[in-house]
């Protein structure tokens, strides 16, 4: 009995080893063949689809894409910047690859007079005329600007709204020369002149003479920087010290001068 259980317990494994070498040579082939079917369609690339079904007219944000790895259909859009801020012409499904015929004209970008606060000019100031740190000032900071005379200190700017910062280049790379529609017009020889990068401001109408007039005038400015906290608030500070009321004269007695032939006589009430 000894041998004949040995000898089912030996056909029952190699039953098992039948079946696992199957499954493993099923799966092979399924391997096999997934990539030759993967040959057969061509790398898979990263391309950007449609996260969700849009609408015709729905202009294009970048939350509004998403990258598959898929084999590219020929002419679509691989560039996210190509897509985004541009209309759709016509209705996408999810997971729908962009093409240039699906999309319109991206709309101009406004114009700088459409980012200029109510009420204020755009103006420009020098950042050689400044002490302030400037390369740590963002867009909607709120600054004074003051100036030393000879008579003393006054204020060129209250509550300037930072826009930005215009010119300049980076340090290590020659500045730009001359050109006109890609064609350098530079004179031969000469040293091309340096951009002054300025800081962008919109001020107050009534401070534009006094800006102009104190970058005219070659001393430099002071920038002061108001908090955040105050400018939420929208009760501004104001650096100007309080005017000191003029002593008052004395006053005199009212009187009453007569005049008798010759004489003149003064009598106090």
């Amino acid at each position: 009995m000894t041998k004949s259980f040995g000898y089912k317990r030996m056909d029952g494994g190699v039953a098992a080893a039948r079946v696992l070498l199957a499954v493993g040579a099923a799966a092979l082939v399924l391997v096999l063949g997934y990539r030759q079917y993967q040959r057969f369609l061509g790398p898979q690339v990263p391309v950007w689809v449609t996260s969700a079904p849009l609408a015709a007219g729905h202009v294009l944000a970048q939350s509004d894409l998403v990258q598959r790895p898929m084999r590219a259909p020929a002419g679509a859009l691989r560039n996210a910047a190509d897509i985004a801020g541009r209309p759709l012409l016509a209705a996408k499904l999810a997971g729908q690859p962009i093409f240039p015929a699906d999309l319109g004209k991206a709309p101009a970008a406004p114009g700088v007079s459409t980012t200029i606060p109510e009420g204020r000019v755009l103006a420009t100031l020098p950042i050689r005329t400044l002490d302030l740190p400037t390369k740590a000032l963002v867009r909607g900071d709120r600054l004074d600007v003051l100036q030393a005379t000879k008579s003393g200190v006054r204020l060129v700017a209250h509550d300037a709204y930072m826009m930005g910062t215009l010119g300049g280049h980076k340090a290590g790379k020659p500045a730009p020369s001359a050109t006109i529609m890609g064609v350098d017009v530079s004179v031969p020889g000469s040293k091309p002149a340096e951009p002054q990068p300025a800081l962008v401001l919109a001020i107050r109408p009534e401070d534009a003479f006094a800006l102009t007039a104190a970058e005219a005038g070659g001393p430099r400015m002071k920038l002061l920087l108001h908090g955040d906290a105050e400018v939420k608030k929208g009760d501004m500070v104001s650096v100007v010290p309080p005017v000191k009321p003029a002593a008052p004269r004395p006053r005199r007695a009212p009187g009453l001068e007569l005049l008798i032939g010759s004489r003149q006589q003064s009598v106090q009430f």
